[in-house]
């Protein structure tokens, strides 16, 4: 930090001695890039302060943050089912699909490559992982592709980063997945009638949260190959983000997959996370999206049993008429701190379909449309060779000690 500020103090001082021109020809570019990148490094720590800062007033609160009802911010029209709203039957059939078709969890630990990261097992990752599902369209099917429903795969590669060549896959919906789909899904409609029944979930994500205890054995971190302890803290959060993409007027982005007519509903199992809605807003059209202060913001418990619905209208910018002219959203991010696993079902109506190999599961992206092939092969090109950084045959023991404490985990819900 002194550094930077001498470097930009050295540069201040040349613009005041010498003029812009002389400046602009004589400092060398490397070191202005430096200070460039730097300052804005400094600034997403800092962004990311202010988050951490935040959820950790809420938590330091003995009480839920309540939902402030005055006129700048009104209630949220998402809501949760709470455990004991839902018939426990459902409960139990979510508990037995994972027993009999999620476990063993093995087949879900292969290298990412998130955002501009180094390439690294998904279990090393901050954010949960994920396996998807998707309805399949068989009137466009064959006995070699399969089309199925698929939900944010531009935004799954740039912030997951699995490999479109062989561990990106959206495994089929099956009989047991349309069930519990309909299950939440007359859970969600009970609680609000205004639903219409003209839809119906057609994507599935589950999300799993790891606990530190999962990476354990008789006590101790488990080790990799190198005898190198596992980091913990992994596979804990789902950063601030809008599950829909509109614009200032209210207009849904024609590159989203997600369509808003259904609200997207989780079914939690497992240990707990909180879910924290981060208000937003910005004051012309020109400025960037800024958070409000935290105390305004609204945290929900994801306890076991329990259903969360996320209407898409928090997603979308609103005035306050009469009040204010700017204009005001939500974020939602999701904190894991708890032990054990904790497993969010959630369940979207999405507009987008693409081709997998009804074998393997795997993305068939040379056969999707035009812009998204595009970006595919894009991402294959500047990314393929990163994988090979991993011996997934040398991970092959701390795989089968963390899924050997999952399942014991689950075995005792």
């Amino acid at each position: 930090m002194l550094m930077l500020r001498f470097q930009m103090a050295v540069l201040i001082q040349c613009l005041h001695s010498h003029g812009p021109s002389k400046v602009t020809k004589h400092w060398p570019e490397k070191l202005a890039r430096k200070i460039s990148t730097r300052s804005r490094s400094i600034e997403n720590k800092n962004n990311t302060r202010k988050q951490e800062h935040c959820l950790s007033k809420i938590k330091s609160n003995k009480k839920t943050v309540r939902q402030n009802t005055g006129t700048v911010y009104p209630k949220l029209r998402s809501f949760k089912i709470e455990r004991q709203d839902v018939d426990v039957s459902v409960r139990n059939k979510f508990v037995d699909f994972i027993k009999n078709h999620i476990a063993p969890f093995d087949q879900y630990f292969h290298p990412i490559i998130p955002s501009t990261n180094s390439c690294r097992m998904n279990y090393q990752s901050p954010q949960a992982l994920r396996v998807f599902y998707g309805r399949v369209d068989n009137s466009q099917s064959t006995s070699s592709c399969s089309v199925r429903a698929i939900y944010g795969p531009q935004a799954v590669l740039k912030s997951n980063g699995p490999d479109p060549r062989s561990s990106y896959k959206v495994r089929p919906f099956t009989p047991d997945i349309e069930e519990l789909a309909s299950l939440v899904l007359s859970s969600v409609r009970k609680k609000d009638p205004a639903i219409g029944m003209e839809h119906t979930f057609n994507f599935l994500e589950i999300k799993i949260y790891i606990g530190d205890d999962q990476l354990l054995e008789n006590g101790n971190t488990l080790t990799n190959s190198a005898n190198i302890p596992l980091r913990l803290g992994c596979n804990k959060r789902v950063n601030a983000h809008n599950d829909l993409s509109y614009s200032d007027d209210g207009v849904q982005s024609r590159k989203d997959t997600a369509c808003p007519d259904l609200p997207t509903s989780t079914f939690t199992i497992g240990s707990s996370r909180k879910l924290t809605f981060q208000r937003m807003t910005k004051g012309s059209p020109t400025a960037n999206w800024s958070a409000v202060a935290c105390k305004h913001w609204v945290e929900y418990e994801l306890d076991d049993g329990s259903i969360f619905v996320l209407a898409s209208l928090d997603d979308k910018p609103w005035t306050n008429e009469g009040t204010d002219t700017k204009l005001h959203k939500t974020k939602h991010m999701v904190e894991f701190n708890g032990t054990g696993v904790a497993f969010g079902f959630v369940f979207r109506l999405v507009r987008t379909m693409s081709t997998f190999d009804p074998k393997t599961d795997g993305w068939m992206y040379w056969l999707a449309e035009e812009k998204l092939r595009e970006t595919a092969t894009a991402y294959v090109a500047n990314h393929g060779a990163k994988y090979m950084e991993i011996n997934e045959e040398a991970k092959q023991g701390e795989i089968s000690a963390i899924n050997r404490n999952m399942v014991k985990y689950i075995n005792e819900l």
